[in-house]
């Protein structure tokens, strides 16, 4: 039988009243989203992790924002190497626990992802995904370690999601073999928000409906295909690929 995966993005987002357990992070790239937003994502996460270098754009945050109020984060992750001793102080000051990975074969990112997993585990903490602030700007490499991090946290989240939110967009994996349902507000058909699909290990066959552009069995390929500055005909889609699959879909008119 194929497995079916709901994906809503709204309660992603926060907008709705079911409220489901969630990991937040801050990686060390700038918080460009809606203020608002932000604080809400971090003020109802179950658990809160900030990277290396993260930390010193979160206490600016916090800072500009007048948002000292929220929670602490339960751990500062990395190697420690762009974190500023001031940032340091603050949060020490706070009695928060900074934990040291220093393997340099992998990114910060994929470290603090690992060492959620862990705290999960101690914590008996059950989420259903876990949101990352990141930038769609800037440098391209660290755009595209990011995406690469969707594919390999696969290997040890299993079946928890990790999902990035930039100032207008969120973007995922689609494991592949999967049927797929997502569902968006209707504003975004009203917009015509943009969509993508994104094939990064290799030509993919996909199958959507719901999409203005949708497709039977196409192949998507870079060379050939890809699904880029798609949009909706409908607020239900429906996605299934032969591959793990980049999704990517527009949820404001903000810039990075």
């Amino acid at each position: 039988m194929n497995e079916e995966m709901q994906w809503n993005v709204s309660n992603i987002l926060g907008r709705d009243t079911c409220k489901t357990p969630y990991c937040i992070i801050v990686l060390n790239q700038p918080i460009l989203s809606e203020p608002g937003l932000i604080r809400s994502l971090w003020k109802n996460a179950n658990l809160r992790l900030t990277v290396d270098g993260g930390t010193n754009r979160w206490l600016k945050f916090i800072e500009t924002n007048s948002a000292q109020d929220l929670p602490l984060p339960d751990c500062i992750t990395g190697d420690f190497d762009s974190i500023t001793q001031r940032t340091r102080d603050y949060f020490r000051g706070k009695l928060v626990e900074f934990v040291e990975t220093p393997d340099q074969d992998a990114t910060d990112f994929t470290k603090a992802l690992k060492h959620a997993q862990l705290l999960m585990e101690k914590k008996k903490l059950q989420v259903n995904r876990i949101l990352v602030l990141v930038t769609n700007s800037g440098r391209v490499d660290h755009i595209m370690a990011n995406l690469e991090t969707l594919h390999t946290s696969k290997r040890f989240l299993k079946s928890i999601p990790v999902i990035l939110i930039s100032s207008n967009s969120l973007t995922w994996l689609l494991p592949g073999g999967k049927n797929h349902t997502i569902c968006v507000p209707e504003e975004f058909v009203s917009n015509q928000y943009s969509v993508g699909l994104i094939p990064l290990l290799g030509p993919t066959k996909v199958t959507t409906s719901g999409l203005k552009w949708d497709l039977d069995d196409g192949r998507l390929a870079f060379g050939e295909l890809v699904s880029t500055s798609n949009t909706y005909n409908q607020n239900v889609i429906r996605c299934r690929s032969d591959r793990d699959l980049i999704w990517t879909v527009q949820y404001s008119t903000e810039d990075d």
